[in-house]
């Protein structure tokens, strides 16, 4: 979909998740990755800006609403 972030590899389907989670950006900035293929630091971080997981206060982890079926669905959140 255009989006400059890494994401889950859905080996049941053969492709990567749909799914938009802040773990697509958060895991690898905390390992020291720009994104796949080392993607400019600048338009990586503008790909979580235009993810819509950044919220006042803080950020969703997923924007997914699965009615509290998953374990990252809203209102829970990643523990410290």
């Amino acid at each position: 979909d255009g989006m400059k972030c890494y994401s889950d590899y859905r080996m049941d389907k053969g492709r990567f998740s749909k799914v938009v989670a802040l773990s697509n950006w958060a895991a690898p900035l905390w390992a020291g990755l720009h994104g796949p293929q080392e993607v400019d630091k600048q338009k990586f971080l503008q790909s979580l800006e235009a993810s819509g997981l950044l919220q006042l206060g803080g950020s969703a982890s997923t924007k997914v609403h699965t009615n509290g079926l998953t374990q990252w669905d809203a209102p829970n959140a990643w523990p410290p």
